[in-house]
């Protein structure tokens, strides 16, 4: 295949994928700023929602991206159709995977980006979008960090702040283990600290077993239990775990570990990994699939009819891909079979189509 017009099949598509994202992105960014304009437009700024919504749109825009490969490509091999290039392309003895192979490349190269430079991007982003939406939205008076060596709480109340710490923690009995509480005052000073071996989350109450008590003025008292109020639940502990969105790729990993050390679930975390490791056959899948629904041999084709059925595969395709992961976040499924049976499914689906076009 001549280089020139490889490298022009590849700009003209790359040119069609960063359109399409675009376009896509910005719609996204429209309808979120509505949406929380029509939340908070009493509590919020016009320029803080709008900010809000642009940290918000990456969450949106990675979970459709094979959506926006698979829309790109069938709009570019249509207008390919149309215009005759895919005749000119037959013409010169090029086979189908000829053809294809640029765009593929393409794809293949997208995904790079989309995994190690706008995904550490995006998730700091909507990171920061959850811990805006927390305090500003949510009104939330709890918030949770894992670290390297267990879990880190903070409540706020009216009169004192306590930040809390656990080794980890056992979800089944609501328990947390190896608890150290330090408490602060109104301005931040600190009143005194307080270690228990074991402490139950119940209802309304933070219960300590075994406690000891140090005070500012290094003045130690012993308790066999102690009752804190807390409006913290234990559902509410467990939601607030790190989305797995929020978190780039390469720190992953060490997130599920540290996790894991604490009593948290990861199942969510496990196969979000899985799925970004998946990203690019699953691009890849979509280019391939796209194609199937355009002619390519030189004979004409209803391209409005075709793109009609294309998009209608894809949108199932992505309903059945989000059953699919609720299936293996459930545990019902492993979860690398889960992140990649979608890709390899489009990827032999696309490959049979194409071949189909091939023999006739």
């Amino acid at each position: 295949m001549p280089f020139t017009l490889s490298l022009y099949i590849a700009r003209r598509y790359a040119y069609y994928l960063l359109t399409a994202l675009a376009t896509v992105a910005g719609i996204m960014w429209l309808f979120d700023s509505m949406e929380l304009m029509r939340i908070a437009s009493t509590r919020l700024t016009t320029s803080v929602i709008l900010g809000m919504a642009l940290l918000k749109n990456y969450g949106h825009v990675q979970h459709i991206l094979p959506l926006v490969v698979f829309l790109s490509s069938l709009l570019f091999y249509s207008n390919m159709a149309r215009c005759q290039e895919l005749v000119v392309c037959r013409t010169l003895g090029m086979s189908i995977w000829q053809i294809l192979l640029p765009a593929i490349l393409v794809s293949l190269m997208f995904s790079v980006i989309c995994l190690f430079i706008m995904n550490p991007i995006g998730a700091s982003m909507l990171s920061r979008y959850e811990h805006i939406e927390a305090s500003e939205l949510k009104g939330h008076s709890s918030l949770l960090a894992l670290a390297s060596k267990g879990v880190w709480l903070r409540q706020y109340d009216e009169e004192e702040t306590l930040i809390i710490h656990a080794m980890r923690i056992d979800q089944s009995q609501h328990e947390l283990f190896e608890v150290i509480i330090f408490v602060m005052d109104d301005d931040g000073r600190f009143v005194r600290r307080i270690e228990a071996g074991r402490a139950t989350l119940m209802e309304k109450d933070l219960v300590l077993h075994n406690v000891l008590i140090t005070t500012s003025e290094y003045v130690e008292q012993f308790l066999p239990q102690l009752a804190f109020a807390t409006s913290l639940t234990f559902a509410q502990l467990q939601d607030s775990i790190t989305p797995p969105q929020t978190v780039a790729m390469l720190k992953l990993p060490a997130f599920i570990r540290e996790a894991q050390e604490a009593g948290f679930p990861v199942l969510r975390h496990k196969l979000y990994l899985y799925q970004l490791l998946a990203m690019p056959l699953f691009f890849i899948a979509m280019t391939l699939l796209s194609a199937g629904f355009i002619n390519l041999t030189p004979r004409q084709n209803r391209a409005g009819a075709s793109i009609v059925r294309g998009i209608m595969a894809v949108l199932v395709i992505h309903f059945a891909n989000d059953i699919i992961t609720a299936f293996g976040t459930s545990g019902a499924i492993n979860l690398a079979v889960a992140a990649i049976l979608p890709a390899l499914l489009c990827t032999l689906l696309g490959c049979y189509m194409l071949l189909h076009h091939e023999e006739h």
